[in-house]
């Protein structure tokens, strides 16, 4: 028998299949393609979405004493360029600490909550780089941001050798004008 008002409902982060049972009127689960009221056979289609509770689609941060725990496990380094949190970058031609910011491994767009082991310690470029991208593994994740940093013909890491061997101080950078202190 085919559902009746089949939909997906959607109860935190889980969905469960819902529609209502032709035997006995009640509103049920389907579990296996079988009503959990009646035992019923059913056929269920749909693409229509209730939302049954709340959810907590409240971005937040990670509690103090995790963030500790997060900067810790990572040498306070970023997660993904491995770049110190402090060291510096310029960025379309201005001068840019690396900040860590709290960024949610599987985004928030997608899970909607905020579970303390998704998240990681992302410096701001790479966090805006990776946006809202899912990725399998740390080293794809790596390897995507790595090719972005190299893309962005606007960043230039100042604690790096540049391309050539050549050095310049960021004192003498700021001389001559390339980068303006923020």
């Amino acid at each position: 028998m085919r559902a009746s008002n089949p939909h997906y409902a959607i109860y935190g982060d889980s969905v469960l299949q819902r529609s209502r049972c032709d035997e006995c009127g009640q509103t049920s689960l389907i579990v296996d393609g079988r009503t959990t009221c009646c035992d019923r056979t059913v056929v269920f289609s749909t693409n229509e979405t209730i939302r049954m509770s709340p959810s907590s689609f409240i971005r937040r941060r990670p509690p103090l004493s995790v963030q500790r725990g997060i900067l810790d496990a990572q040498a306070n380094r970023c997660y993904y360029c491995d770049r110190p949190f402090g060291s510096s970058v310029i960025r379309r031609g201005r001068l840019t600490i690396l900040k860590a910011v709290w960024d949610h491994y599987i985004p928030f767009a997608y899970r909607g909550s905020n579970p303390a082991e998704n998240f990681v310690a992302a410096c701001q470029v790479c966090n805006g780089f990776k946006s809202s991208m899912i990725f399998e593994t740390r080293e794809e994740a790596q390897l995507y941001l790595r090719r972005r940093w190299a893309l962005d013909q606007s960043v230039e890491d100042l604690n790096s050798e540049p391309a050539g061997g050549a050095t310049a101080s960021l004192a003498t950078r700021l001389d001559r004008g390339s980068a303006e202190p923020l």
